[in-house]
């Protein structure tokens, strides 16, 4: 190993951390440098490129599923928010068969209503009435809106 005075120029070869005598070519110390990494423009360029097409691949199939899912909540909040306003003007909303359905079509009863389907089910009588409609909505579509 050569001491500082016989070497007159010192270089620093970044890549390794070698300090080099330019006069006869010798390593003479070496630099541990725990700073930010130089990395060649080539290989940062290549790996943005990969990780953006893994990016393409799987975040955008995840966003367009993030948005569909806050699509149909949103939509479910909206449909619950109204299902509360019509519940405090006293009528009554299947609100299972609402988010099921998306529409308040056979979802909304009135407290009256209510009552007329528990007596007819404790006669056992509901699956009439569901016979009936089902028969008046082949014969008039329009009658039975579903």
């Amino acid at each position: 190993m050569i001491v500082m005075g016989e070497c007159s120029k010192l270089v620093w070869d970044y890549s390794t951390g070698d300090v080099i005598c330019a006069e006869n070519g010798e390593v003479v110390d070496r630099i541990y440098d725990y700073g930010p990494v130089i990395r060649r423009t080539e290989t940062i360029e290549r790996e943005r490129a990969e990780e953006r097409k893994r990016l393409r691949r799987y975040g955008y199939q995840a966003d367009r599923e993030f948005r569909r899912l806050k699509r149909r909540l949103w939509k479910h909040y909206r449909l619950l928010r109204l299902a509360r306003s019509i519940t405090s003007r006293g009528y009554l909303v299947d609100e299972e068969r609402l988010l099921e359905q998306g529409r308040f079509v056979l979802t909304v009863y009135s407290k009256r209503t209510a009552e007329i389907l528990g007596w007819l089910e404790r006669k056992r009588l509901r699956p009439v009435l569901d016979r009936i409609i089902d028969v008046l909505g082949e014969v008039e579509p329009l009658a039975i809106n579903r």
